[in-house]
């Protein structure tokens, strides 16, 4: 939640994060301060951001919402491609954004690997050197 949040309903209300509304965090000093838009509004900013960086959050309070009547429907697909395959893939995953007319709670996320027994031509090859 800290670093972003991504989930189902990041079409609808955004990301986990936009919905912290205040945290309880011990700085390095030992203090323990409450974060919200008007108490160390500052250190909310940060921590909205990038919080595990500002010390150690022992309780948050967020907005929640109702997934609706009908719920999320949801799919999972592998697809498993060359090299010389990327650019028309991605060129179609382009065509999954926000000017496709998709539905809010639409989500699409991508994870790309390579994996050398599929494709032992595309492969880097990184060396270290231990000195």
């Amino acid at each position: 939640m800290l670093g972003g949040g991504h989930g189902l309903l990041q079409g609808l209300y955004g990301l986990l994060t936009d919905q912290i509304l205040e945290a309880r965090v011990v700085l390095a000093d030992g203090s323990l301060v409450v974060a919200s838009p008007k108490s160390y509004p500052d250190l909310f900013w940060a921590l909205r951001g990038a919080g595990h960086n500002f010390g150690i959050l022992t309780s948050i309070k967020y907005k929640i919402y109702d997934n609706g009547p009908r719920g999320f429907n949801w799919t999972h697909t592998r697809m498993i491609f060359k090299q010389d395959k990327l650019e028309q893939v991605v060129r179609l995953l382009d065509g999954l954004g926000p000017q496709s007319n998709h539905p809010a709670n639409f989500v699409h996320w991508t994870n790309y690997l390579r994996i050398p027994s599929i494709d032992p031509d595309n492969v880097s090859h990184i060396r270290n050197k231990v000195q």
